[in-house]
């Protein structure tokens, strides 16, 4: 699997631009489709034409699962890799 890290560059179809374009991968807070929490400091690839996300690879999986699965649904990338080190 590969490893993106904030400012690695790819490309991707943006659905709000409505084509290929390219991206850059950051840290952001993302809020779940139903609005059930918000998942922060997760790497995602962010069109470099308009700003939205318009992917978010595997390597965050496991961030977005337990913040939908956890105690406290709104986690940052730190609390994520802290509680992972217990």
């Amino acid at each position: 699997m590969t490893q993106y890290l904030p400012g690695d560059k790819s490309t991707a179809i943006c659905w709000n631009c409505e084509m290929l374009v390219a991206t850059t991968f950051v840290r952001c807070d993302i809020p779940l489709s139903d609005m059930s929490c918000t998942v922060r400091g997760v790497v995602a690839a962010v069109c470099d034409t308009c700003g939205k996300v318009v992917a978010v690879p595997a390597q965050s999986g496991g961030q977005i699962t337990q913040a939908i699965s956890g105690p406290n649904p709104v986690k940052s990338a730190e609390e994520v890799l802290t509680a992972g080190k217990q």
